[in-house]
């Protein structure tokens, strides 16, 4: 039970983002492999997937987005961190500061041109939204969100809906790459540091609703806290109705 994610973009910038499960912890690792690692059709187990385009296609038709809980964020934190390893950097014709290459290999080259960091991400629809993630090589600070409500995508019923051909789907994917251009605008740019800093704070970067993978582990580890005091603790009770009165706002948004 529950609402799957479908994959829609992965950016051809980030596509052979090779991710090292090495040098991943082995709790997040065997956490991966209890829900990811088996074929759904015949149970026979599956490598592990070698890139972030691989890592998304086996993600695509899974609860997902929506299920952040502390296992999934660490294991996420832990793929930033140690999998992704060092930034990712990718040849430009952009003029960049020295803010914007500091974290890449090499320095400009007297052209004009320099090497950027490419930050490996993903777009999947869940609900009526599409919704993001943006990896951070090297560092916990990774970040997703998701796009308003997608009500004006054209849908036919006769369509297959969970077929990335379908033209809603097509369109879903135009959606997100006409986005993921203003969202890597605002990766390089001057002020990006200080933006994805005050995520939590502003829940918003390039315009879409944002948060941060802490802020949802955090989330989860309270969760589990107050859920494991008894049902008639004051403080459970309060979580619980502080829970459900959001939930009820966001359905009737």
């Amino acid at each position: 039970m529950g609402d799957p994610s479908y994959l829609r973009l992965v950016p051809s910038s980030c596509v052979d983002t090779p991710i090292d499960w090495d040098k991943l912890p082995q709790k997040s690792v065997e956490f991966f492999k209890r829900g990811w690692g088996r074929s759904w059709e015949t149970r026979e187990e599956l490598p592990l997937p070698k890139t972030i385009s691989e890592l998304a296609e086996r993600l695509n038709e899974t609860k997902f987005f929506g299920y952040f809980d502390t296992e999934l964020c660490e294991l996420l934190h832990d793929i930033s961190e140690f999998g992704l390893g060092q930034a990712v950097c990718a040849s430009t014709t952009l003029k960049l500061s020295d803010q914007d290459y500091s974290n890449c290999s090499n320095s400009m080259n007297g052209k004009g041109e320099g090497r950027v960091q490419i930050w490996p991400r993903f777009y999947m629809r869940y609900h009526e939204q599409l919704w993001f993630i943006v990896f951070i090589p090297g560092s916990r600070h990774g970040i997703f969100g998701h796009g308003p409500d997608l009500h004006t995508i054209d849908f036919d019923e006769d369509d297959d809906w969970f077929s990335p051909a379908c033209p809603a789907a097509r369109q879903e994917k135009a959606f997100a790459e006409a986005f993921d251009a203003k969202l890597v605008q605002e990766l390089q740019g001057d002020t990006s540091r200080v933006k994805l800093a005050m995520v939590d704070m502003t829940k918003n970067f390039a315009g879409w609703e944002t948060s941060s993978i802490q802020c949802s582990l955090e989330y989860a580890q309270l969760a589990n806290a107050m859920m494991s005091l008894p049902r008639g603790h004051f403080a459970r009770i309060a979580f619980l109705e502080g829970f459900f009165d959001t939930l009820k706002n966001r359905l009737n948004y």
